[in-house]
């Protein structure tokens, strides 16, 4: 028996739908966060000029919670907050600094 060289093998080229048609995780990531960031700022337009709002009630409550908590109080002082605590303390960005930060934390959570 006589021994070569042996071959090596050269890895084989991905196939047509693993290179196109499935998406990897981080892409799949980083659709789901412009898809999410699109519909929050059409979430803001709609919630400003639009008489239907696309915010929910809820999202109101949490903010109005946080200012509570702002001004010294508990969020249960808001007459229908059901929530943690913890919720309110986060939304307290919404206060100081701007209205859509609780908005975009949700949509980062949701990842």
């Amino acid at each position: 028996m006589k021994r070569g060289k042996s071959k090596k093998q050269t890895p084989a080229e991905p196939s047509f739908s693993q290179k196109y048609l499935i998406p990897s995780s981080q892409n799949v990531l980083i659709m789901a966060f412009y898809i999410r960031f699109a519909l929050t700022v059409y979430g803001e337009l709609q919630d400003k000029y639009f008489g239907i709002k696309y915010s929910d009630i809820d999202y109101s409550v949490y903010t109005d919670a946080a200012k509570y908590l702002l001004k010294g109080g508990t969020p249960y002082d808001r007459h229908t907050y059901r929530y943690t605590p913890l919720l309110a303390y986060l939304m307290v960005p919404n206060i100081l600094y701007y209205h859509v930060i609780g908005k975009i934390a949700f949509c980062l959570c949701d990842l």
